[in-house]
């Protein structure tokens, strides 16, 4: 088992293996967004974005138009993580954004059908406190749970 799949195990995640989505990495000049992340794809997950195997920050999108392809652009961009995310870049490390995605389930209250609930904020809350209460420092979460 990987470095990383050890953390996201500890984290109390299970099962997770088959669903996790490379959806970015670092190639020592720049963060390459992986081509397989579509427009408008993704918009329920939780991400994590780990420095050289280290852990350094727990997001999600969900509850609005924003897509993982979107937040991958904004790390990309001059945004402060993205600023961040450059510097470690030129600093040598190696950079990677691994997602997990929640698919888009169409529910039905009171008659109306909706596109479902989100998931990504409640599981993001969760693994940061959980994150939080084993000892890792999340240095580029500002949101601490």
């Amino acid at each position: 088992m990987n470095k990383k799949h050890q953390i996201l195990y500890s984290l109390g995640l299970k099962d997770f293996t088959n669903y996790l989505f490379k959806a970015a990495a670092s190639n020592g000049i720049e963060l390459l967004r992986n081509p397989l992340l579509k427009l408008g794809q993704f918009k329920d997950c939780v991400y994590f974005i780990f420095v050289n195997n280290k852990l350094f920050k727990i997001g999600k999108i969900g509850g609005g138009s924003r897509c993982l392809y979107g937040r991958v652009n904004d790390y990309r961009s001059n945004d402060p993580t993205g600023l961040l995310i450059k510097e470690s870049i030129k600093e040598r490390n190696n950079i990677q954004i691994l997602s997990l995605n929640f698919p888009s389930i169409e529910e039905e209250y009171f008659g109306i059908k909706t596109k479902g609930s989100v998931k990504g904020p409640g599981l993001e809350k969760v693994l940061i406190e959980k994150a939080i209460e084993l000892g890792y420092s999340l240095l580029w979460n500002k949101n601490k749970g």
